[in-house]
């Protein structure tokens, strides 16, 4: 059986909030929130995706084709 934690580490998120008193075309401003403000008093259930988020394409481009091995 996989132990499990009884609380979501403190961690503190960095979040964008639309914010109206903000000028210009991006009205968002940068606001921390800690894990007890978003997670507390609910069931949080961890989900993993493979490959998730990594900054490699999942599928390699092939490498091109050159003349000595277009004569193979």
């Amino acid at each position: 059986m996989i132990d499990t934690p009884k609380r979501v580490p403190d961690v503190t998120f960095k979040t964008r909030v639309r914010d109206e008193t903000v000028e210009g075309p991006n009205p968002y401003r940068w606001q921390n929130r800690s894990t007890d403000e978003i997670f507390k008093g609910r069931r949080v259930v961890p989900v993993r995706a493979a490959g998730g988020f990594h900054p490699r394409p999942a599928v390699q481009p092939t490498s091109p084709v050159t003349k000595t091995s277009a004569r193979r």
